[in-house]
């Protein structure tokens, strides 16, 4: 490729001596394109400079044309208009979808079978269900009673301290037996209706330690503005026990999770009967006519855990429990929601 060393100058007075001494930058050689360099010898030497002109506008309508090197006009190929995609043939639609088939409704989505609301059919059969055992006094074991007996007097004064005076007539108790929690006795204390309110609270005795805590559900007819199941203190309460059966273990290891999970319920005052299934899977649609669901745990990739299980101790309504345990098997948070069962469906009405 020729470069302005190639070239000779034409003198200091000359274009090309003075062109290059009013650009520096162009002062030593440089690659040119050989046109480029024919462009600027022509000025130099005072030859007119030729500029292509510009091409001919094209009519509407008109195909359009290429100029080619000896300056003649070509015409090229005519283009498709934007209404053609594949020029020469026209698109018709097809007289059939399928050709030969001819479509019709189906009388029957089922054939045999009618569609109901799962709502509005009645249960195939009684649901199983699984609750903790409860006895009364004097079904007690000797060592829980003889436990009750020994803090008969420590009881009375935690009692007192919420209201509750255990020595006034009407006061009713059960044992919750726990086998997720041996080490503890749960007594659940309920007094009914009376001029006063109802009452109710669940006691815990430490076997091995002399000391009882309660917590409250009921006091004389008034529930607390926080239940007793959403409590810190209720957590706290539980997790201490859970630590001592179990140290700092995440509950994914816990083969009983739904004991567990039964007993922080019945420990916050709530008598629970979990609903499940028999044979399972289930060949009916019974859990979805009552909005219950299997008891299930979740496991986090941290170890976390959720617990859920469905309640249906209660007249026609069906409670959704959710607890959720951390990584070291303590409880953090629970949650409980209420759904009417269907009056097809309705258990104990």
């Amino acid at each position: 490729m020729p470069t302005f060393g190639d070239f000779p100058r034409i003198g200091k007075t000359g274009r090309v001596g003075l062109f290059m001494r009013k650009l520096p930058i162009l002062s030593r050689p440089l690659p040119l394109s050989f046109g480029l360099a024919s462009f600027l010898l022509a000025v130099a030497a005072g030859a007119p400079a030729q500029i292509p002109s510009q091409a001919a506008p094209v009519e509407a309508g008109a195909s359009p044309r290429q100029v080619v090197p000896d300056g003649s006009q070509q015409q090229l190929p005519r283009r498709a208009s934007s209404q053609e995609f594949f020029s020469g043939y026209t698109a018709s639609p097809a007289p059939e979808k399928f050709p030969g088939y001819s479509a019709s409704p189906a009388p029957e989505k089922l054939s045999g079978y009618s569609a109901s609301r799962v709502d509005t059919t009645p249960l195939s059969a009684t649901p199983y269900v699984y609750a903790l055992k409860r006895r009364d006094p004097a079904e007690m074991k000797a060592e829980d009673a003889g436990l009750l007996k020994s803090l008969q007097s420590q009881l009375h004064g935690q009692a007192a301290l919420l209201s509750f005076n255990l020595n006034t007539p009407g006061w009713t108790f059960q044992q919750v037996v726990c086998p997720a929690l041996p080490d503890y006795v749960l007594l659940s204390f309920v007094r009914g209706p009376s001029p006063s309110g109802s009452s109710r609270f669940t006691a815990i005795l430490e076997r091995d330690n002399p000391r009882v805590e309660i917590v409250s559900t009921f006091t004389h007819g008034m529930k607390p503005f926080t239940a007793a199941w959403s409590k810190p203190s209720t957590f706290d309460i539980f997790n201490r026990m859970l630590r001592r059966e179990r140290g700092s273990r995440s509950l994914a290891t816990a083969p009983n999770w739904l004991v567990i999970g039964m007993c922080y319920a019945e420990l916050s005052g709530r008598p629970v009967q979990a609903l499940t299934s028999k044979p399972e899977p289930d060949p009916t649609l019974d859990l979805q006519r009552l909005h219950g669901r299997l008891p299930r745990m979740q496991v986090a990739p941290d170890r976390s855990t959720e617990i859920s299980f469905s309640d249906v101790s209660q007249p026609a309504v069906t409670a959704d429990w959710l607890l959720r345990f951390d990584r070291r098997g303590r409880i953090v948070a629970a949650q409980i929601e209420h759904q009417r069962q269907p009056a097809r469906a309705r258990l104990g009405r």
